[in-house]
């Protein structure tokens, strides 16, 4: 959009710009985190959009797009062509309609089954690898897939248990993106473009993370992430972290999430990128650490992507 001049000089001389190790950021103020992090290489990465991985991401955002804005299934299906020809095989990246049971012991369980259900295969959204043994499945067949619960899992009959699911394809949908109405959109080649990009994104970062090594973490900024975490987490996600054990908070959030967080803001700070106030307040993310890291980490995802190499 243009602008006359003097309403952008206007506006360029009203905002506040953070940037490198300047003393305005919430975070890493004066240090220089070429002492505490590694970064393997990150400019010219290549993307794979063919590549399981890859596939896996689209999918599974996807899925969060429907979780997120609570799609119904019945929604879903009014506006998705399936494919229900013998001939049709199940592949990753698929939307399929299934007829499922489950089973432990040979006796079915409450809340295994379901009558014409959505999958989208890669999304990981069903337990195990429940999605993967669906793959090569024609519409029509049958198949046995076999599975064990996490231990973690929420009823206790079924924790840690091993148990098979009886399942049938009803139909396939080849391209899911054609639900892009249900969010607003125009057409189902800009809502695979969004997929696409947050899934590069996403395996950009999980790129970079696997290469690089932290050393260590800067203790005042430990204590900035922890105290941030006790004042959002509660509100956003229901979880009391001043009620749980510090070391613990700090080995299984804190640092987990500072190494992330460090190696975006090393990229930001090496690349002498540039950050606003107003990109900090469109995160809309009521807590001055949390919305900055979030500002820094769409700043610098959207650069590693535009210097990436998408195949």
């Amino acid at each position: 959009m243009k602008r006359l001049t003097a309403i952008l000089l206007i506006t360029v001389l009203m905002m506040t710009f953070l940037t490198g190790c300047g003393k305005n950021r919430e975070l890493y103020n004066n240090v220089d985190l070429a002492d505490y992090v590694e970064v393997g290489d990150y400019l010219g990465i290549e993307i794979d959009t063919a590549s399981n991985n890859y596939i896996k991401l689209y999918s599974y955002y996807l899925y969060m797009d429907t979780h997120n804005y609570k799609i119904e299934d019945d929604a879903i299906k009014e506006v998705t062509t399936f494919d229900t020809s013998a001939e049709a095989v199940v592949e990753l990246g698929d939307m399929v309609n299934i007829d499922y049971t489950g089973y432990k012991d040979e006796v079915a369980f409450d809340g295994g089954s379901a009558q014409g259900g959505l999958l989208i295969i890669g999304s990981g959204t069903f337990i195990d690898d429940f999605e993967d043994q669906l793959i090569g499945a024609k519409v029509g067949e049958t198949v046995e897939v076999n599975v064990t619960f996490p231990e973690n899992y929420g009823s206790t009959q079924l924790a840690g248990a091993d148990a098979k699911f009886v399942v049938t394809i009803n139909g396939i949908a080849k391209n899911p993106e054609q639900i892009y109405s249900l969010f607003g959109l125009e057409s189902q080649e800009d809502y695979a473009e969004i997929l696409g990009s947050r899934a590069q994104k996403s395996l950009l970062f999980d790129i970079i993370g696997d290469s690089s090594t932290i050393k260590d973490f800067p203790e005042k900024d430990v204590e900035k992430f922890y105290e941030a975490a006790v004042e959002y987490y509660p509100a956003t996600y229901g979880v009391d972290i001043a009620s749980e054990d510090k070391d613990t908070v700090l080995k299984e959030l804190i640092y987990p999430t500072m190494k992330e967080n460090m190696i975006m803001y090393y990229i930001f700070d090496k690349e002498e990128l540039e950050l606003y106030e107003s990109t900090v307040e469109s995160q809309g993310v009521n807590n001055a650490v949390i919305a900055e890291s979030y500002a820094v980490n769409e700043i610098v995802l959207e650069y590693l992507l535009d210097n990436a190499v998408i195949k």
